[in-house]
């Protein structure tokens, strides 16, 4: 009895652990190939030829080593292991066999030089690591080397980091500073051959201040009383959600102008704005905050603006004009004073995102009601009133977050509207139609367009087009050519169901842009794929495909008319997905989120979304959101406010399931717009 007890107890272990084996072991038909093959040799400086090479490489089980002599038959080595073999004087190939879990391999080569007398011709290249004002690059060539030793200077005691003709070793440094980088070349001969490299670590600190950047040093001297130091941040809400921000004590009993002083890398470039914009937080509205420029080694040659806080206890943005200024001198420091002309009494003051602040967009067509820096000032008459509101309705052609309301009030004229004056007049030199997206209770009735001389109301154009649907949005054309386009035109005006008079119904508008063939096609957010006048060009890599498509599943969140699939092909890789090129730099004006709608056939994968400059691909921003269901519509939110938005970004990129290769599977996504 006993003896059957011990083979029940063994029987049931063997089963649990093949039950482990089958949960968690992966399957072998996803093991994936190896990868990153490399083969790293060291000679030693005897003559004797006598060479140690170390195999490496990704998801790789076995490596065979083929010595490339005709000598000796190749061997089998674990990951991790070393082989030494001796060579006579020559030049080998070595080749390199690597096997995955699968029993799938992948080869490689790389070419042997073994030599008894000295490298000659050493070259060293030192370049910086791009993205990482930190860390440099390291190559180098020569003839009869077998391989490379780097040592970076930043420890006396260092190990070289031994590497090959072809390969790139890099270094992070710790800190900033001078650093001699020497290189050795050696062959397997005693003698070797060594070039040194001066570098210098710098990383300076430049607009924007961000205060994000871990490798950047922000050192703050605070002056009479006051001190100031990087915290995170306390109120992460509204326009500033951002993780690090400045925090300016002004002591009890601390003199009036008590601050703090910070000195940039390199004098502000005024070339491009004669503007500073900066997010501030103070405990109390309506104290004035002055910003001061100096030069970096005369104190008497300086330029200084005042403003004051509208807001207690929140975020703003407060802008300081500096065009009064002389900005032809050069300033690198920047004096910050809060409640400058009161002594301290200990209060906290804190703030964030010193930039430029750019040339002010202006109010021009296309009138879209989303900027943050613009203001929309619709004036109604006849007893009709306007305003802008958030979107309340968001579907449709039209899911932006801010549009046009128009209030016909009870009894108002017939002829009741608003208008809204452009500071310069509309250029029709592309086209003569407009069109307008607009919302009504009902269907039937005529929306007058009507564009005014802005000192002249008897020079005007009119046209009247007609909705055809009901509570839901659609898009007006009115087409201006019966016009005289010669004339200027700045001032428009809107009427709804013109004629009748007003019953109190609510009426919306939005997006009023020129429009027609031959007006040039915009391509920018939103993206909603809906447009007949646009081409959505989508250039698919890695092994993925992107096109525009009828909505496969218009249901739940997402009943438009058309979407992108982009499919992620058999095998493609891990980083495979599909990029558009905008006609222009996306305007952020403010907005700090990007909205997807999204369709994935499996809950809970990545998806990565990436903004890159048209020109440069090393400026660019990436923010990954996971999906949360499966087959039906969601919309993800990604969120920038960690980014440099001053960048200008026009390529839009969409990576999903990333980090994982393709498996066939079809992904959609839809209305790609800006948010806050």
């Amino acid at each position: 009895m006993q003896l059957m007890k011990v083979f029940s107890f063994l029987f049931f272990v063997l089963l649990m652990a093949g039950c482990k084996d089958e949960m968690f072991l992966p399957a072998l038909e996803d093991a994936e190939l190896p990868s990153e093959l490399s083969l790293d040799f060291s000679i030693t400086g005897d003559n004797t030829g006598t060479t140690t090479i170390r195999p490496g490489g990704r998801s790789v089980t076995s490596f065979t080593v083929d010595f490339g002599d005709g000598g000796s038959a190749p061997v089998t080595l674990a990951p991790g292991e070393a082989i030494t073999h001796v060579y006579d004087e020559g030049v080998y190939t070595v080749s390199l066999e690597a096997m995955n879990i699968n029993g799938e391999t992948t080869t490689y080569s790389e070419e042997l030089t073994v030599s008894f007398r000295a490298p000659e011709n050493l070259s060293v290249t030192v370049l910086p690591t791009p993205g990482n004002p930190l860390s440099i690059d390291v190559t180098a060539t020569a003839d009869l080397e077998t391989n490379f030793l780097a040592y970076f200077g930043e420890d006396p005691d260092e190990d070289p980091v031994s590497f090959q003709e072809g390969e790139t070793v890099s270094h992070e440094y710790g800190s900033t500073g001078t650093y001699e980088v020497r290189v050795a070349a050696l062959s397997g001969g005693s003698g070797r051959v060594e070039d040194t490299v001066t570098v210098v670590i710098d990383n300076p600190v430049l607009l924007p201040l961000t205060f994000e950047d871990a490798t950047k040093t922000y050192e703050f001297i605070g002056f009479g009383g006051a001190s100031a130091e990087v915290v995170d941040n306390p109120d992460a809400s509204g326009i500033n959600t951002s993780a690090r921000v400045g925090k300016l004590n002004k002591g009890e009993g601390s003199e009036v102008w008590a601050g703090s002083v910070f000195e940039l890398g390199a004098p502000v470039d005024f070339s491009a704005s004669q503007e500073l914009s900066m997010k501030v937080w103070s405990p109390r509205a309506g104290i004035p905050v002055l910003l001061k420029l100096e030069n970096a080694t005369d104190g008497d040659i300086f330029a200084e603006v005042t403003v004051n806080t509208t807001t207690a206890n929140q975020w703003e943005e407060v802008t300081f004009d500096f065009s009064g200024a002389d900005l032809s001198q050069s300033y690198s420091k920047l004096v910050l004073f809060f409640d400058f002309g009161t002594a301290g009494t200990g209060a906290d003051y804190y703030f964030d995102d010193v930039r430029l602040a750019g040339e002010r967009p202006k109010l021009t067509l296309p009138l879209t009601f989303e900027s943050a820096d613009l203001t929309y000032e619709w004036n109604g008459f006849g007893g009709a009133t306007a305003e802008i509101i958030d979107n309340p309705d968001a579907s449709g052609i039209n899911i932006s977050g801010r549009v046009g309301k128009l209030n016909k009030s009870e009894g108002s004229e017939v002829w009741a509207g608003a208008v809204i004056q452009l500071p310069q007049p509309i250029d029709f030199s592309s086209t003569s139609r407009i069109a307008v997206k607009v919302w009504s209770p009902t269907a039937g009735i005529p929306v007058l367009f009507k564009l005014e001389n802005a000192t002249d109301p008897n020079v005007f154009i009119e046209v009247t087009a007609t909705t055809t649907v009901a509570n839901q949005w659609e898009e007006l054309t009115f087409d201006l050519s019966g016009g005289d386009l010669s004339q200027d035109y700045s001032k428009v005006v809107l009427f709804f169901d013109f004629g009748t008079s007003g019953t109190g119904d609510d009426y919306y508008f939005d997006d009023i842009r020129l429009t027609g063939v031959d007006a040039p096609a915009v391509l920018a957010l939103p993206l909603t794929f809906e447009s007949s006048d646009l081409t959505y060009a989508f250039s698919g890599f890695g092994g993925a495909s992107a096109e525009v498509i009828d909505n496969p599943d218009a249901s739940g969140i997402n009943t438009s008319d058309r979407v992108v699939v982009l499919n992620k092909g058999e095998g493609s890789e891990v980083w495979a997905g599909a990029v558009i090129q905008l006609t222009q730099p996306i305007a952020f004006d403010g907005q700090q989120l990007v909205k997807v709608k999204v369709w994935s056939p499996k809950a809970n994968i990545p998806v990565l979304f990436k903004l890159e400059n048209g020109t440069d691909g090393n400026v660019f921003l990436e923010v990954t959101a996971n999906t949360t269901v499966a087959n039906q519509w969601e919309e993800l939110t990604f969120d920038l406010s960690a980014a440099d938005l001053t960048r200008n970004y026009s390529k839009v990129v969409l990576f999903f399931d990333f980090g994982t290769a393709g498996t066939g599977a079809d992904y959609y996504f839809d209305d790609i717009r800006l948010a806050r």
